[in-house]
């Protein structure tokens, strides 16, 4: 029901703090205050190169694999190659919906294929006690009834990421007029980025947030289990 046990009991947790200064504060500061110094292409990777090095050194210390810096990391990679080749607004905008929309495609096809991404996100056993959540429900015989709400969570988690994507194509077909290599789109890039944040991560997180409330809600009633009981604290 959920992936093989690693040793992960003593991973290092990651710094919040540090993964938005790097991931949002940073390059905003730097593409809003530096184009005029260094110019708009190096001042860009420069900015770029924050949630890049972030992604990289993440995975150096903790060992760990994490989906959202791999996710940052990738499209840190997508904006820099298409910067660099100064591709036109309509195609930084496909950029930006790309890996959403491609995330939300194999999460959908994972609930498919009877493995479940979610399990690797959300279901596993650094967040749960699986071990005796998948006793009780099989001491229950609500094996179905648990695979039908995994399946359940997963379709919602593939309509998140859908939504993401579908926003930030439209946000960067509003924001983003200036041609790539100015700096007037990097200002404005700094612009989509901040505005992303409040109108495409903030009801991301909602609805993720209500997806994650409704299927532990449904877990602690097959389970009969307690959230102390149900989470590792």
């Amino acid at each position: 029901m959920h992936p093989s046990k690693q040793s992960n009991s003593n991973v290092r947790k990651e710094n919040l703090l540090l993964s938005i200064i790097f991931n949002l504060v940073m390059p905003i500061f730097i593409l809003s205050k530096f184009t005029n110094y260094f110019g708009p292409m190096k001042t860009l990777f420069v900015a770029l190169s924050f949630p890049a090095s972030y992604a990289f050194v993440d995975y150096i210390i903790r060992r760990q694999f994490n989906p959202i810096s791999l996710f940052g990391f990738c499209g840190t990679l997508l904006k820099g190659l298409f910067a660099f080749f100064q591709v036109d607004n309509f195609w930084f905008a496909v950029q930006e919906a790309i890996l959403p929309i491609f995330l939300g495609t194999f999460t959908i096809l994972s609930a498919y294929i009877k493995k479940p991404i979610v399990n690797y996100f959300i279901y596993n056993e650094n967040i749960f006690q699986t071990d005796k959540l998948d006793c009780l429900i099989k001491e229950k015989h609500k094996e179905k009834e648990f695979q039908k709400i995994i399946w359940i969570i997963t379709i919602v988690f593939g309509f998140v990421f859908f939504f993401g994507g579908l926003m930030n194509f439209i946000l960067a077909r509003i924001i983003i007029i200036s041609p790539v290599g100015t700096k007037e789109f990097n200002h404005e890039l700094a612009k989509m980025t901040f505005t992303g944040y409040l109108v495409v991560s903030l009801p991301k997180f909602l609805m993720s947030a209500a997806g994650l409330w409704w299927f532990v809600k449904k877990l602690k009633t097959m389970t009969g289990l307690n959230l102390e009981e149900m989470f590792k604290i």
